[in-house]
């Protein structure tokens, strides 16, 4: 059968993935039993998709694999618009330009979840993103990117340069300044937590799959201890450097933390800013800044040079 097919090409190229998968299929399956919540046909009218195995779903389907390319291949057999269950979670997958824009733009108030603003949005967007305040982060911008061409220009045109990794790297360097000031001894480290956090935020994790069991999971698969190290990592750098701004004798009010601290001081924005507060908005920035601007960046270099060539 194709699915047995899958788990066990799954076995044999990620071991400890396999172990992980397997033990906590025996560990849900036995807990539901116990607890008698054995999964039932949905009675919704949900769209067409591939069948689903017991427990895991159509969670085999994806792992160790590459994502967007199953899917491309479902939807070719399913439709545009597909039902898939991925262990305890249901997943409606889109892949129509079209069906998107409907469901993105025109109806969005309808599936969208959450508040539609909060006061810290406002205060981000009138304080922190506001163009005066882009503007003045634009010497920052213009150094990386002239030190970033005198590299390649300094490395020669018979030599292949990995693009790629030094758009990831000027980006997150902009973002850096921007938001503490001058490069820090530990700027390495605190990139490195970040690039962990956002990789564990959109990977393929079994505790996100059952969520009914996600504590007992993330013990058994170790990813609580994994998320204790990268948040201790973050925080600790965090906290020294608000202490280092705090303790200074006058603010510069030149970089993010800086214009946060003196926020917090002026208070009535509807919500307090604390430590927590500031820190929270300061991950948001690097995790939605910089990855994004670097990839965006890749692609149309892509687009370049397939045009001319």
């Amino acid at each position: 059968m194709a699915w047995l097919d899958d788990v066990l090409s799954l076995c044999n190229n990620n071991t400890r993935m396999c172990n992980a998968l397997v033990l906590s299929v025996v560990v849900v399956s036995f807990l539901q039993l116990l607890k008698h919540v054995l999964l039932t046909p949905s009675r919704l009218p949900l769209p067409p998709g591939p069948r689903n195995l017991p427990v895991v779903g159509s969670a085999h389907r994806l792992v160790n694999t590459l994502a967007h390319r199953v899917l491309r291949d479902l939807a070719d057999v399913h439709g545009p618009l597909m039902h898939l269950r991925v262990g305890q979670v249901p997943v409606v997958v889109v892949t129509s330009k079209e069906l998107a824009r409907d469901i993105l733009k025109t109806h969005d108030a309808n599936f969208a979840r959450g508040p539609s603003s909060s006061p810290a949005a406002s205060l981000c967007i009138q304080e922190i993103l506001s163009a005066k305040r882009i503007l003045s982060f634009e010497h920052v911008r213009e150094d990386e990117v002239r030190m970033l061409a005198d590299e390649i220009r300094a490395v020669g045109p018979s030599v292949a340069v990995d693009l790629s990794a030094r758009l990831h790297r000027i980006t997150n360097t902009i973002v850096s300044r921007a938001a503490f000031g001058n490069k820090r001894s530990n700027a390495a480290d605190f990139l490195v937590a970040i690039k962990q956090s956002v990789i564990m935020a959109s990977g393929f994790y079994v505790p996100d799959l059952f969520p009914r069991f996600s504590v007992l999971l993330c013990w058994l698969t170790g990813m609580r201890r994994t998320l204790h190290g990268i948040r201790d990592t973050i925080d600790s750098i965090l906290e020294e450097i608000i202490s280092e701004k705090e303790e200074a004798k006058q603010q510069q009010d030149n970089n993010l933390v800086d214009v946060l601290l003196s926020l917090k001081d002026k208070g009535d924005f509807g919500f307090p800013i604390t430590r927590d507060t500031i820190k929270a908005i300061v991950l948001d920035i690097f995790a939605g800044g910089s990855g994004t601007s670097a990839n965006a960046m890749e692609w149309a270099m892509s687009e370049l040079m397939i045009t001319l060539g």
